[in-house]
């Protein structure tokens, strides 16, 4: 299930501003208790959880500082509450500089399960909350946008969210059983209600993978992308586990075109989905073809942009076709550009491996 929600983050945020995050507090999260009506939805406050051991939760990052920007305009504040002291957080912060929201020590999740009401150890990732205090939702980070989206243009009814948190506790008892029937079935049922609820989409992917029908698999992205169009995590999701799974290999690149046509101008995903060609299928003739073909939008782009990201790209398509010494200025430059000595360590390594590539070979 991870692996699913996972791609879809690691996709949906391409566009990352590589400004320092906030240092705030817990206090800084201020409830005005006696505000009713407009007044409680004057803000909305969403308050993730971080926890820095688990590269899984900290892409959450990713996926907060990207919203952030979506949603600048609406009076929505975003934290992301870590467990640790203040000094593992200001470490963490320089670690993740890349991460435009505000973080907060939280020691043993204290302020947040007071704000929740909870004692128990488990609970969702991510939680909305108005002005006014009261609790509006929990649930999986990939489900955040959807959510924000109700709420900041007026469509959110408690008695709906009531419903459907009954039908979420239900896919993740299923989840937590392991029965792919119980889990396809659950998220079915979410489905057919609220057919825009990615936890649902991932997990129905989830169960048709469990038993090992990757025709379903694929038959059911296919059908994802046919009817909402504008839904990029189907096209990234369908292009990972077509990369990953053997029998699905075929559809990877043309999915990737798929994309790229209908979508030329978002550049970052473009760029994400030929590296994933590039990287994950580096012996497919039909997904080399694919890259070929746009690495002139890839090179245009990049005569304007100093993203370490798509000089990579770049970088490795052209060692692949025996253009060494433009691969290693490429990547010389992506080094450059890179916003911490943490995201440049792949490109040295990179441009390590080129430059020991024999001089009669260049």
């Amino acid at each position: 299930m991870k692996k699913f929600i996972l791609t879809l983050v690691m996709f949906v945020c391409g566009i990352m501003l590589f400004s320092a995050p906030q240092i705030g507090k817990t206090s800084d999260i201020k409830f005005n208790y006696r505000a009713t009506g407009s007044a409680a939805w004057e803000k909305v406050y969403v308050i993730a959880v971080i926890y820095p051991q688990m590269p899984f939760s900290v892409r959450t990052g990713e996926l907060l500082s990207d919203l952030k920007q979506q949603y600048k305009d609406k009076n929505v504040d975003f934290y992301a509450l870590l467990p640790i002291d203040n000094g593992k957080l200001q470490a963490f912060a320089r670690k993740h500089s890349a991460f435009d929201i505000t973080l907060a020590s939280d020691v043993d999740l204290k302020f947040l399960r007071k704000l929740l009401g909870r004692k128990q150890e488990s609970f969702f990732q991510t939680s909305i909350f108005n002005y006014a205090g009261k609790l509006l939702w929990c649930g999986e980070p990939v489900d955040l946008d959807m959510m924000l989206k109700r709420i900041t243009n007026k469509q959110y009814s408690e008695r709906e969210e009531v419903r459907f948190a009954a039908l979420t506790s239900s896919l993740q008892a299923a989840l937590r059983s392991g029965n792919a029937k119980l889990i396809g079935e659950a998220a079915d049922e979410i489905l057919r209600l609220r057919p825009e609820q990615i936890s649902a989409v991932n997990a129905k992917a989830y169960s048709l993978e469990l038993t090992g029908d990757f025709t379903g698999l694929a038959k059911f992205y296919q059908n994802r992308i046919k009817r909402y169009p504008a839904e990029k995590g189907s096209y990234f999701t369908l292009i990972n586990a077509a990369c990953r799974i053997p029998q699905l290999n075929g559809f990877a690149p043309a999915t990737a075109e798929e994309f790229i046509k209908k979508f030329p101008g978002d550049i970052n995903n473009v760029n994400a989905v030929l590296w994933s060609l590039l990287n994950e299928l580096p012996y497919d003739a039909n997904a080399f073809k694919v890259v070929l073909k746009w690495e002139k939008l890839l090179s245009a782009v990049a005569e304007k942009s100093a993203s370490p990201q798509i000089l990579m790209t770049r970088s490795l398509l052209a060692s692949r076709c025996g253009r060494i010494a433009e691969a290693i200025k490429l990547c010389e430059k992506a080094i450059q550009n890179a916003p911490t000595a943490e995201a440049g360590k792949f490109p040295e390594n990179f441009l390590e491996y080129l430059k020991a590539i024999p001089q009669d070979k260049q």
